[in-house]
């Protein structure tokens, strides 16, 4: 179905097993731009549109967590991607033949091991609170511990599941459960860096890459350690920038729609804390987006 609206197009993908949402500006054919979500999975239309209007035509991908894709991010195939990066080479409104990855969160971690695994078919890649190593999957049947504990691949290549890192449970992180507290999931990713052999297995090959790499990341982040995770990737490559707030948290993953009053959000069964300030991580996420859109502009 495709529908037109603030003079922009959207129109629905069905297509060589690929679910998402095009959105497209007037006029002419735009830089092209596959937008991933994090894991909570399922679409991102509204955002797609919203950067589409900055004159970029838009891919948004569904990878999991969506009607027509894997429930779970358990075992997703990274061919997935390389599928929709040639659909966006094939679409008259996409200018060119190569188009940039941007993400945030585990999409923006996704967005790095793209750019990685197809490095001739990317022109750029944005991944906000992201970094440069596969984190372990999510299976979804269970309880809030099951899908912290439960280690499972997100990705596979060529039927081979991808080395990742684990994020098992803490203590404070249990306690802070029990006392009604929001949880900071940061420790656990940290805890899961302590295996030096994990981490370097995951560590994705950024240094493939072959456009630009813009990383961001919020310094107070309680959700996983993305600072250290991007400093890894920035530590290999070529071609990369990495912007930093200090004071900001995990809410620097979605555009500066709404205003921020809390720093913690629902999550499965539990309050998630997000970490960073109301203030500096809505003026992070201003920020956050000028930037990634003059970089896509370059």
């Amino acid at each position: 179905m495709t529908t037109q609206m603030d003079g922009l197009t959207r129109k629905e993908i069905h297509k060589d097993g690929l679910v998402g949402v095009l959105c497209t500006p007037p006029g002419g054919p735009a830089p092209g731009v596959v937008l991933l979500g994090g894991s909570e999975g399922g679409l991102h239309a509204d955002d797609a549109a919203l950067l589409a209007s900055h004159g970029f035509a838009v891919l948004a991908l569904a990878y999991f967590g969506a009607s027509g894709v894997p429930r779970d991010l358990v075992r997703v195939p990274l061919e997935y991607f390389g599928t929709a990066l040639r659909f966006m080479a094939e679409q008259d409104s996409v200018r060119g033949n190569r188009c940039a990855v941007m993400g945030g969160s585990f999409g923006g971690m996704t967005a790095l091991l793209v750019g990685a695994t197809f490095p001739g078919q990317v022109s750029a890649v944005v991944s906000i609170a992201g970094g440069g190593v596969v984190l372990q999957g999510i299976d979804t049947d269970g309880d809030f511990w099951h899908m912290i504990d439960t280690e499972v691949p997100p990705y596979t290549w060529r039927g081979e599941p991808l080395p990742f890192i684990a994020n098992p449970s803490t203590a404070e992180m249990r306690r802070q459960a029990a006392a009604g507290e929001p949880v900071a999931l940061r420790p656990a990713f940290e805890r899961g860096m302590e295996d030096t052999a994990r981490l370097q297995a995951a560590t994705i090959a950024v240094e493939r890459i072959q456009s630009p790499v813009l990383l961001i990341s919020g310094g107070d982040d309680q959700q996983i350690p993305a600072e250290a995770l991007n400093d890894i990737a920035m530590n290999r490559l070529a071609d990369g920038r990495h912007l930093r707030f200090p004071e900001a948290g995990h809410g620097i993953c979605v555009p500066p729609a709404h205003p921020m009053t809390e720093t913690d959000e629902q999550g499965p069964g539990v309050r998630l804390a997000l970490g960073g300030t109301p203030e500096a991580t809505v003026t992070a996420q201003h920020e956050v987006w000028r930037a990634a859109v003059a970089f896509l502009s370059d």
